[in-house]
């Protein structure tokens, strides 16, 4: 959990301590970063990192949040196809964090934190509901689902963006299309 205060101070603490995860994981790996290290980096103190912060993995769901949440043009998109073309280029502009996840192997926080904001958009949203038994079934679609976007956000990243966002989404649209239909 994040703090979601829009106080200018708070704000400006956060992205600090979001911009030193990322200089931190530049030469560390992810496990080795602990508080301390990361308050120094940032430049603020232990009692403001716990007033922003509960954790680390609080500080990549405050990454998502912040960029995703706010920059992502999914509530434009009328269709799934519009949804998850915008999904991968949102990410086009972010290669570099792309890169970071992969170099620290931390894309399993990437998909627990992504799925909330996936739940937020109302055109993916009603595809679990078009589902026949969504009680037994969307879970586990919406799992399968979100686990695939973010596999191919991997796989993107270890290929070094060989494919265009345009392919990304076709290729979604094609095992969507195969899954629904199985």
């Amino acid at each position: 959990m994040f703090n979601q205060s829009q106080n200018k101070r708070v704000k400006d603490s956060m992205e600090r301590l979001s911009l030193a995860l990322f200089d931190l994981m530049k030469t560390y790996s992810y496990a080795e970063i602990n508080i301390r290290q990361l308050c120094a980096a940032a430049g603020v103190t232990r009692r403001t990192f716990y007033r922003s912060f509960e954790t680390k993995d609080d500080i990549i769901d405050y990454i998502i949040y912040s960029r995703l949440y706010y920059s992502w043009d999914y509530e434009k998109a009328q269709s799934f196809e519009e949804t998850i073309l915008s999904f991968y280029r949102f990410w086009a502009t972010r290669k570099n964090d792309l890169q970071i996840f992969e170099q620290q192997h931390i894309f399993y926080i990437l998909t627990d934190k992504i799925a909330k904001y996936f739940e937020m958009n109302s055109v993916l949203a009603s595809l679990i509901t078009e589902q026949n038994d969504i009680m037994t079934f969307g879970a586990y679609f919406w799992a399968a689902f979100l686990a695939s976007m973010i596999k191919t956000l991997e796989v993107w990243s270890s290929r070094d963006f060989k494919e265009t966002p345009e392919q990304l989404t076709r290729m979604t649209i094609n095992g969507f299309r195969c899954f629904k239909n199985v």
